[in-house]
């Protein structure tokens, strides 16, 4: 029977593409993680990554194998969430994704006072411009500045981020001599 850290293992060699890496993520021995995907081949009666002077390539069979093997980390982290909430208060811990600008100069307000409200709630945040998957449990909750495209999902306006142009005085002094197609608005 092939046991969820094996295929954790095997997860990490495919997303880090070689077994150093995997090692270095999983806090394992290289030759541990070696070893462990060696059995898993050995188990699934297949061979899951080439070897060469290159390092490691999937082969379609761990190709196909990828996606289940994430929805079961997803599965295992949320897990692990669910585990950590107790009943009666809102506790655990909630995974948000949210922008690298909006998690470092917008959401740190907006947790404090969550966190005043709610101490037992533990947060994990991911900084990333790329959008998560809500459906798939990737993060509990995600920041975005576009409307999501999954009709499934619930959207609420939480912040207004001004934006603005801001220049030197010389410098706007040298765009007004230019033709009136670069024209600016007066910021003064």
């Amino acid at each position: 029977m092939v046991g969820w850290d094996d295929q954790r293992i095997f997860l990490a060699v495919l997303e880090e593409g070689s077994l150093s890496a995997a090692a270095r993520r999983l806090g394992l021995s290289h030759p541990t993680v070696r070893s462990r995907i060696e059995t898993l081949e050995q188990q699934l009666g297949t061979v899951l990554f080439t070897r060469s002077v290159n390092g490691l390539t999937p082969t379609e069979t761990a190709e196909a194998l990828r996606e289940p093997a994430r929805a079961m980390a997803m599965a295992s982290e949320f897990f692990v969430r669910q585990a950590s909430a107790s009943g009666g208060e809102a506790s655990g811990t909630v995974r948000i994704s949210v922008p690298d600008f909006m998690g470092i100069e917008v959401i740190p307000a907006m947790l404090a006072r969550l966190r005043e409200a709610h101490p037992a709630i533990r947060i994990e945040l991911s900084l990333s411009n790329l959008p998560a998957d809500l459906l798939a449990q990737e993060v509990d909750v995600a920041v975005r500045t576009v409307a999501p495209k999954q009709d499934a999902l619930v959207a609420r306006k939480v912040a207004a981020i001004p934006l603005g142009f801001f220049a030197s005085p010389s410098y706007v002094e040298r765009r007004a001599a230019r033709p009136a197609s670069l024209n600016w608005p007066s910021m003064t």
